[in-house]
């Protein structure tokens, strides 16, 4: 109903602006359950780039796709929908059925002058016509010494649907093979969603040991990183170095990006991701799989992978790492000492386990060859919920005897356990009737060294409901809380269910915990009079004293129940209001 008055004052506005001799100049907005999405890109020797995008409906209803067009391409550009499943790819005529969850698929050749383009499609709920914007894809200048496009990248835009829009600070993304780039992510809020906050961010590159997918060095392995949301943005800051193998072109770099929406009355858990370009201008110093050793150079050593058993070490506990070592040269490394050490030297928390040693020992690699070992490592119990850095310095000689190092950085992800101590739950059920509500009551304790995040009550269970979910959010270690929820019925009888606290870690690992419950509803009490009156303001002067009394009795019970309840509620809302103080 609220859509078709919105739909009506629309149409009556324009009206009146074509009564009044003008034509109405109406910007149309996104429609909310429609993402765009840029999937990839290649280029064509006479300067166009063929892009491939994907139209997403994530709502409940059917929509129509009326037409697609590109803004802000020359005249020589295309722009079509395909079938995806078809080897061929057949062009689908607009308009286009777009299904509830469904996905429809397009091309587009784009042919630019240093402008901004976009993929545009206009959508059709037989009702309301949307246009929803996809990401901006920015095209850089020419490159003077490649004589070719220098890169570009691809930003979401407002009006597409999504809290957070990459606003493109980072700007082209180039170098050469060996060369570090930095690249920044600038996430705004985004004010057509109705969203007024975001929170618990967590950006993370979409990583791969292909080169021809990752063109940079895996250093370490997490690269999440948890930004803080102020004045409406957050800024991610990364610097990658480019492998020397990485062959000169232009690289997709995804990167998922993970927070929850919030306004005045909801939020949102939302999973979104963005994509940038970067070009690699030259090629590395790799021919015919034979890295081109230069007369006098440095053989040169690198960690190729790693990997850290069990994927999350909890404080306290013990982990295997297991790395691998690999000579790029062409020619032999002898006596090769590794030694592992913590970033921080004051607080070396991960250290090497009972009878073992951090130091690994390798006779010799052959060129262009890899040799793998792995070593016990064990965590402090007091180590902090965080990536801890560590330092392998890597000592070795050539066959001539000269001595060479060389260092490298890994991470390993510390979480601390969390320990949540639940205090018993109390429940006020000694009067209920359907629709009354039950005051339910527990306290929640966090007995661990790390925070708890997104804390939140809600019920599950059959006759009950609660009137609202309670939202705590951030539990600090060492810190408490009080949880009071009004638990509500229909019918008369049994109501069973479950008090369900939700909640995530550092790491945005979702827990949950579960309190039983179950009272019973009785029948609420209605008086019935057979020939259908009512009360009168004053009783019949006949009714024998006793029957007076009782009348009066029973409303006084009633009378005392609900003041019963009422005192119940204000003592524990002064009480928690006393260990808020405290």
């Amino acid at each position: 109903m609220r859509a078709l008055r919105k739909t009506l004052a629309v149409a009556g506005a324009a009206l009146l602006l074509l009564l009044a001799g003008a034509a109405p100049a109406m910007a149309l907005s996104a429609h909310p359950d429609v993402k765009i999405q840029i999937t990839s890109r290649s280029e064509y020797p006479d300067g166009g780039v063929e892009i491939s995008f994907r139209i997403q409906n994530t709502g409940g209803s059917g929509l129509t796709v009326t037409r697609v067009a590109l803004s802000g391409a020359n005249g020589n550009s295309t722009i079509e929908l395909v079938d995806n499943a078809a080897a061929a790819h057949t062009v689908i005529a607009t308009p286009a059925d777009l299904a509830a969850g469904g996905s429809l698929y397009g091309e587009a050749v784009v042919y630019y002058n240093s402008a901004a383009v976009s993929v545009d499609a206009y959508i059709s709920d037989n009702a309301t016509e949307y246009r929803n914007i996809s990401q901006q894809l920015s095209f850089g200048a020419t490159d003077e010494d490649s004589g070719d496009d220098a890169g570009f990248v691809i930003t979401s835009t407002p009006g597409t649907g999504n809290p957070l829009y990459y606003s493109g600070a980072n700007g082209l993304i180039s170098g050469n093979p060996g060369e570090v780039v930095n690249v920044q992510l600038k996430l705004r809020l985004n004010d057509n969603t109705g969203w007024k906050s975001v929170e618990s961010i967590r950006v993370e590159p979409q990583l791969s040991t292909d080169v021809a997918s990752w063109p940079f060095e895996i250093m370490q392995n997490n690269y999440a990183v948890y930004p803080s949301f102020a004045n409406g943005e957050a800024i991610v800051n990364y610097q990658f170095t480019i492998s020397q193998k990485a062959a000169a072109g232009s690289y997709a770099l995804g990167f998922d990006i993970h927070y929850t929406a919030k306004n005045r009355t909801a939020e949102q858990v939302i999973d979104d991701q963005i994509t940038l370009y970067a070009k690699v201008l030259k090629d590395g110093n790799q021919v015919d799989g034979v890295e081109e050793e230069v007369s006098g150079s440095t053989p040169k050593l690198i960690i190729s992978g790693y990997e850290i058993s069990p994927e999350k070490v909890y404080a306290g506990d013990s982990f295997t790492m297991g790395l691998t070592f690999r000579n790029t040269s062409s020619m032999t490394i002898r006596n090769l000492t590794i030694s592992i050490t913590n970033s921080d030297a004051e607080n070396s928390y991960a250290m090497p386990a009972e009878n073992g040693s951090n130091t690994i020992y390798i006779d010799s690699i052959p060129a262009n060859s890899s040799v793998s070992r792995s070593l016990k490592m064990l965590v402090r119990p007091d180590a902090p919920a965080k990536p801890n850095m560590m330092v392998i310095e890597m000592d070795y000689e050539n066959a001539e005897a000269a001595s060479f190092s060389s260092t490298e950085h890994i991470t390993i992800p510390i979480a601390q356990a969390i320990r949540l101590r639940i205090g018993e739950l109390s429940l006020d059920d000694s009067y209920i009737v359907p629709y009354m509500p039950v005051y339910a009551g527990l306290s929640v304790i966090n007995m661990g060294k790390s925070s708890v995040y997104n804390l939140m009550a809600t019920v599950a269970g059959d006759n009950v409901a609660l009137s609202e979910d309670y939202y705590v959010g951030t539990l600090s270690a060492g810190n408490q809380t009080s949880i009071d929820l009004e638990l509500l019925s229909e019918q008369a009888g049994e109501a069973a269910g479950e008090i369900v606290l939700s909640y995530e870690d550092e790491y945005g690992e979702l827990f949950e915990e579960r309190i039983p419950f179950d009272y019973t509803i009785q029948e609420e009490m209605i008086e019935e009079f057979p020939d259908g009156g009512e009360w009168e303001e004053e009783m019949p002067s006949g009714l024998p004293l006793g029957a007076k009394l009782g009348i009066g009795a029973a409303g006084a019970a009633a009378l005392i129940v609900t003041l019963i309840a009422l005192r119940k509620r204000a003592k524990r809302k002064r009480q928690r209001e006393l260990e808020e103080d405290e």
